[in-house]
């Protein structure tokens, strides 16, 4: 959880965050984090509801980018409902 936290602080300094809704960034954050770390449990305890897959698979897509400086790992599990 550490790493996701860090995450949305650099993406807060960088800019990422703007105009984008909160939640998203965070839940993309704790996936990103959980692969970056390959914390898979991480991965499979996030559970969230009225966000799509699709929005939070472009703020993973983001932060990877642009926080993290990489292309695009791997694509957003499918998620279970809350």
């Amino acid at each position: 959880m550490a790493r996701a936290i860090e995450l949305v602080d650099k993406a807060k300094e960088t800019s990422v965050t703007t105009g984008k809704v909160p939640i998203s960034v965070a839940i993309a954050a704790l996936y990103l984090a959980a692969d970056l770390t390959k914390d898979a449990r991480m991965k499979k305890d996030v559970k969230f509801t009225g966000i799509s897959k699709n929005t939070i698979q472009s703020r993973y897509d983001e932060l990877l980018r642009k926080v993290v400086g990489k292309e695009a790992m791997v694509a957003v599990p499918a998620m279970a409902p809350a």
